[in-house]
């Protein structure tokens, strides 16, 4: 797989690594100051009579370390700048390391292999970017060197050589290792963002289908089944809470001449506005569903009966007011007309029954005239 970072997603990418560093800054470099300060011990032990000088050689170092773990506590800094810091530990301990190798016996002295425990231990810091393990390798090793030829004693060649070889392997394991390290890093980094692009398209396409399955394509409303599923819980709640509701169905009167005179696609125009213009003379707390064909259902919270007629008479009066533009026929208008039943929350009715009172009422308004509204009683 071909690593291919966008600038803003390399850019996320470094914030996130430096996160990751900062915390391992906090444990790895903690860690690694304690047992620096254990070694006191073996210093009294392999050179004793330097050990004091290398005890205050060790304290030195820890205090530098522990400044720079003090600035990891601050969470703003510079992706550029954590890499750089998170270096300077190692380099300071291994400076104090090979000081230690500078004022012993040089070539001789065993403490090369602190300085290879050094370099092994920038994998850990830091395996992310491999160019910075470079440059600090190098610098470890070099002061190493500068140690061994500034020590005034000959340089035992086969000593030096090996600890050279050991240095020199160090090193280019832990180059090897961070190149190989942060390249999976990077990998599953992507992986993990494409895995989330996914998972965000997946959530917006179900909620898409959600959505749509719920609602009505003509009109926009609520569907037959997703109306009738809030109907039922209105039902239980206000038969909890013991509050009254009505329910209102209504369709276009005449919708059958629409359709012969002007065509379908006139009709499903008038259906789609007359939906509309209804839906925006309702209240906040109704909902409103399309039952089928030109019918619709919509509740209205528990109003006195004048209130209610005069609230559904806009209805109707807007409806009236529509205008249609048929290029064949002329302008033409159409009227609705409205059927209310009541909810009663002492009384057993579910939502077939409510629906069924409210038929008969709007039944009752065809037979009477057209274009109002007539409560069930």
């Amino acid at each position: 797989m071909e690593l291919q970072f966008s600038p803003e997603q390399w850019k996320q990418y470094k914030i996130h690594v430096t996160q990751l560093l900062l915390k391992n800054y906090q444990i790895i470099l903690s860690v690694g100051t304690i047992l620096h300060l254990l070694f006191i011990f073996g210093d009294y032990w392999i050179y004793p009579e330097q050990a004091n000088a290398f005890r205050q050689i060790r304290i030195y170092d820890s205090f530098a370390v522990l400044l720079v773990i003090a600035l990891t506590f601050r969470r703003r800094w510079s992706p550029a700048f954590v890499q750089v810091i998170g270096q300077i530990p190692p380099i300071i301990v291994a400076g104090g390391i090979c000081t230690m190798v500078y004022l012993t016996n040089g070539s001789l002295s065993e403490y090369y292999e602190g300085a290879n425990l050094v370099i092994l231990a920038t994998l850990i810091i830091n395996g992310y970017f491999p160019a910075v393990n470079v440059i600090s390798g190098l610098v470890i090793i070099l002061e190493y060197e500068i140690a061994v030829l500034a020590n005034p004693l000959p340089i035992d060649q086969m000593h030096f050589i090996y600890a050279n070889y050991f240095l020199w392997s160090t090193y280019v394991f832990v180059i090897i290792s961070t190149f190989i390290f942060s390249r999976q890093h990077r990998r599953t980094y992507l992986q993990s963002e494409e895995l989330k692009v996914s998972q965000e398209k997946l959530q917006l396409l179900n909620s898409i289908i959600e959505a749509k399955s719920k609602v009505d394509d003509l009109t926009k409303l609520y569907n037959r089944g997703h109306f009738l599923e809030l109907l039922r819980q209105k039902i239980v709640v206000s038969r909890e809470q013991k509050k009254s509701f009505y329910l209102i169905i209504f369709d276009v009167d005449n919708f059958k001449q629409v359709n012969d005179i002007h065509g379908h696609l006139m009709g499903d125009q008038v259906i789609k506005e007359v939906a509309q213009t209804v839906l925006k003379k309702s209240r906040a707390d109704s909902f409103i569903g399309r039952y089928g064909g030109d019918e619709f259902l919509f509740t209205f919270d528990d109003v006195p009966t004048e209130v209610l007629i005069s609230r559904v008479g806009q209805m109707c009066s807007a409806v009236s007011a529509l205008v249609f533009h048929s290029d064949a026929k002329g302008d033409f208008s159409v009227s609705a007309s409205f059927g209310a039943a009541k909810f009663d929350p002492n009384q057993n009715k579910d939502e077939k029954a409510l629906i069924e009172l409210a038929d008969q009422a709007l039944l009752e308004v065809k037979r009477t005239g057209k274009g109002k509204v007539q409560i069930y009683s």
